[in-house]
Order: C-alpha cells, then structure tokens, then sequence
C-alpha cells in the first residue's frame, strides 16, 4: 500500500474498543489524559504505530506539506467516547527536513527528563 492510501487508512479507520480522552488544567498546567479498556489502548496504539512508520516523503503537498509532519484527527466519529475531546497526534520530524522547528514556534513541545 502507497503512503498516500496508508494515511487515508489510518485517517479514516475507527478505533476499536473504549477510548476517552480528556484535559483539564490545575495549577496553570493542562494535563491531557487517555484512557481506555486494552482492546482501545491497543487500537490507539496500532494508530500511532503506523503514523510513525508511515514514509513522509512519499505524501503530496496536498496530505503532508514539505517542512511539516503528518497528523491525524481523532474524534467522535472515529471511536472516542462522546465525552471525549478530539485528539490530534502527528510526526514532529517535517517532511523534506526532519526536523521539527516547524512544530516548536506554533505548540507547545513537551520534553521528556528535560536537562
């Protein structure tokens, strides 16, 4: 399968089992949580997996501008409990650079045991 039709794959592909996500903020800091029974963690993870492995530099202009990451959707519509906020997960290395300066000036990075 093209990278093209794998993003639409996973894009379009509903999550299987229970999956809510929700944020909240305490203390002047957003806390984002998931949480689901092992056959939707499961399903959300496979999600991400193929995300990650998904060959950027394949994808046209149209699905995954040069200089930016892909990034799926993740709502209602896809399996997320109605309570749930929609989720947006995506690659941070840009397509054509690998870098990702293109995500830090927009949103917030979230560094793991920072120096």
């Amino acid at each position: 399968m093209d990278a093209a039709s794998t993003l639409r794959t996973i894009a379009r592909e509903k999550l299987d089992g229970v999956v809510y996500a929700t944020s909240y903020i305490s203390d002047s800091r957003t806390t984002i949580c998931v949480y689901g029974d092992p056959a939707g963690l499961r399903s959300f993870a496979f999600k991400l997996l193929k995300l990650a492995e998904l060959n950027q530099p394949e994808l046209d202009e149209r699905s995954c501008p040069n200089s930016e990451g892909v990034h799926v959707h993740l709502d209602h519509s896809l399996g997320l409990r109605a309570n749930s906020c929609e989720i947006i997960v995506g690659r941070s290395d840009a397509k054509g650079t690998g870098d990702d300066k293109w995500i830090t000036g927009t949103w917030m990075s979230i560094e793991v045991n920072p120096e």
